[in-house]
């Protein structure tokens, strides 16, 4: 509608593989000649000339954008969908319902100049990390500490990626769905290297392995540290736990490929942000899945991670836990109902 409107748009991503995808996406589309896509920063982009500008970011993204959608001209208009700008009062708040998923939306609405509010100050972009080091022990050429603190951020919307570095083995088959693939980024060794699984965020309903910072790949690199990344399903159609179990199987399976990959089956890490980070803790502090009478050879592997170093994590899903802890307005999240193949307006006291 907006296209046929004469409407231009401009994207900017960090990932060259997202942006081809996408321009690919615009053809297929045919509004190539009106969407363009382009490989830049978008906390360094002028905006100055920019209309309306679309935001799909977390709270401290969008807080840390205030001072280049301030460029704005005037009277220029801000959607920011799902999560709203810290310290920013909205023109309009309102819910949609998508015509695909039957989901609702939650969209916040802006006009420029942004007016912060009193007593509310713009969330700092840090790095929030679980686990602040990670010891590697033993003996492998050049592994040693590691602060996650201070690592580039996890996912292709946190970092600034220099060069985009291709997988040394891409769409490895880990299971029969066909989002049950693994890109491996391997490090050159003699000796086995430790594994750091990323696992992407995107509620549960989207997101891609391709998503992976090339900066964390180099400071992995660096450290003699391979890096993997997965797909999983989607709660949209395989309803809570499938990403979960699909993760776990991913740690097995490359557990039961260690020799092949020239990996050190005793040192898995696994990280990520929104929903990787809480796959990644649960991977870290369940009890092992591996069932060693299995007449799957995978499933024989144990599933067990050393740490999970993650960043804007949720600890738990459980719709209990939340409303025990004063945090049940969060259960109106829109990600909460397809998780568990309930209605929109779900009170979640069911078991």
């Amino acid at each position: 509608m907006l296209f046929r409107s004469g409407c231009r748009a401009i994207g900017y991503e960090l990932n060259e593989e997202l942006v081809l995808a996408s321009r690919k996406q615009a053809k297929l589309d045919e509004v190539a000649s009106l969407a363009s896509f382009e490989q830049k920063d978008i906390f360094k982009v002028d905006l100055s000339m920019v209309d309306v500008a679309t935001l799909y970011l977390l709270p401290r993204q969008n807080a840390a954008l205030i001072p280049r959608l301030n460029n704005m001209k005037p009277g220029s208009r801000i959607v920011a969908h799902e999560y709203a700008i810290p310290g920013v009062k909205e023109s309009r708040k309102v819910s949609i319902k998508s015509a695909d998923s039957n989901e609702s939306h939650t969209l916040y609405l802006y006009t420029t100049p942004l007016n912060e509010e009193t007593n509310s100050a713009p969330h700092p972009v840090t790095n929030p990390g679980s686990a602040r080091m990670l010891k590697l022990p033993g003996k492998t050429s050049g592994a040693g500490t590691i602060d996650f603190a201070n690592l580039p951020r996890l996912g292709s919307e946190h970092a600034v990626i220099s060069d985009v570095r291709k997988p040394t083995h891409a769409d490895i088959k880990y299971g029969d769905h066909e989002r049950h693939v693994i890109d491996l980024y391997l490090v050159e060794s003699e000796q086995p290297t430790p594994l750091v699984i990323y696992i992407h965020g995107g509620g549960f309903v989207g997101g891609d392995k391709r998503g992976v910072s090339g900066n964390l790949i180099r400071a992995m690199h660096k450290e003699s540290i391979s890096v993997a990344a997965i797909h999983y399903r989607f709660i949209r159609e395989h309803p809570f736990p499938a990403p979960f179990i699909d993760s776990a199987r991913a740690v097995q399976f490359l557990r039961q490929h260690a020799k092949k990959y020239n990996l050190d089956s005793n040192r898995f890490a696994a990280s990520g942000g929104s929903a990787g980070a809480g796959i990644s803790l649960w991977l870290a502090t369940r009890d092992d899945m591996a069932e060693p009478k299995s007449d799957d050879p995978t499933r024989r592997e144990s599933t067990r991670i050393s740490c999970a170093p993650v960043g804007s994590a949720q600890v738990s899903y459980a719709p209990r836990f939340w409303k025990a802890i004063g945090l049940a307005k969060g259960l109106q999240h829109p990600r909460f109902p397809p998780m568990f193949r309930v209605p929109a307006d779900s009170p979640f006291d069911e078991p």
